[in-house]
Order: C-alpha cells, then structure tokens, then sequence
C-alpha cells in the first residue's frame, strides 16, 4: 500500500510573502511525495483563502468536491 502525504499547514511570513517561498516550500514537499513513491499528496485551506487556493492549483493541484468533512473536537481545553 502507497502512502500518502497530508501537508496541514503552510505558513509564510508577511514580511516575505510574493518572494516565491510558497512556492519554493511546495516544490520541496512535492519533491519529497516523488522521492518516496507516494499515492498522493494533500492539503486544504480555509474557503475564503483565495491566495492559497490560486497557489495550490497553480502548483498541479485539484480540489476535491466529492467529500465532505467533518471534526469532532475532543478537547475543549484551552
């Protein structure tokens, strides 16, 4: 059975943001997924996030529409 890789965050700094370190972060991640025969490679972003969703597709990803997703928060702790 292939793995796949989930990338749960990717943050850039403001103060760095439009250089291509994204892109760059992105790149090595994809890189990482190839190097190690992966099935796939995801990743998600909040609904209003546009500069991501434009990056992401930009980068060969597709967003998926056949599920929807669902949490239960186990710890309300703070």
């Amino acid at each position: 059975m292939k793995s796949m890789w989930y990338l749960n965050d990717l943050f850039v700094m403001p103060n760095v943001r439009g250089k291509g370190v994204a892109s760059e972060l992105l790149n090595h991640v994809k890189q990482f997924a190839k190097d190690n025969d992966s099935l796939s490679l995801k990743l998600a972003t909040a609904i209003d996030n546009e500069a991501a969703k434009m990056l992401y597709q930009k980068h060969g990803f597709s967003k998926v529409i056949n599920f929807d997703h669902y949490v239960l928060r186990t710890n309300t702790a703070r």
